[in-house]
């Protein structure tokens, strides 16, 4: 299999705080989890609409993570700590509330640490025009909330 995980990550969405992981709570701010996996991933909700929401996100066609996503303050991302081999990969995201999927693709190399975000959107009060939406977002550095 191409992913390990380094603990039990498909019960840690029931987790509330900001930026939780596999090794527990890790309020946004704080420094890099002390692992050697190389793709953190962030999953959260931003919409105070659609409250949980569900959420299936996959590396590579293979289910990461598949759980409910609750909103909490808007500003709560949960993480995820993998490994992967070098080489090129996938991350899709999906919602049954979002019509679409979101997918980012890079290029992970030896020793390297890649960060994807990902993030399940919706606001009514943008107007009848509002989308569902999700987005994936990858990327060398730690995110602004980290």
């Amino acid at each position: 299999m191409l992913l390990t995980r380094t603990a039990g990550v498909a019960v840690l969405a029931t987790a509330t705080l900001s930026c939780a992981s596999a090794f527990g709570p890790c309020p946004c701010g704080t420094s890099e989890p002390p692992t050697d996996d190389n793709l953190l991933l962030y999953v959260s909700n931003q919409s105070f609409a659609v409250d949980p929401v569900d959420m299936l996100v996959r590396i590579d066609g293979a289910v990461a993570v598949r759980d409910n996503f609750e909103v909490g303050s808007q500003h709560n991302w949960l993480r995820f700590s993998l490994r992967l081999a070098a080489g090129s990969h996938t991350v899709s995201a999906a919602s049954s509330q979002a019509p679409a999927t979101a997918d980012a693709r890079f290029d992970l190399a030896d020793g390297e640490r890649i960060y994807c975000v990902v993030n399940y959107w919706y606001s009514p009060k943008r107007g009848p025009d509002a989308k569902r939406r999700v987005t994936v977002d990858c990327q060398k550095q730690p995110p602004l909330f980290v």
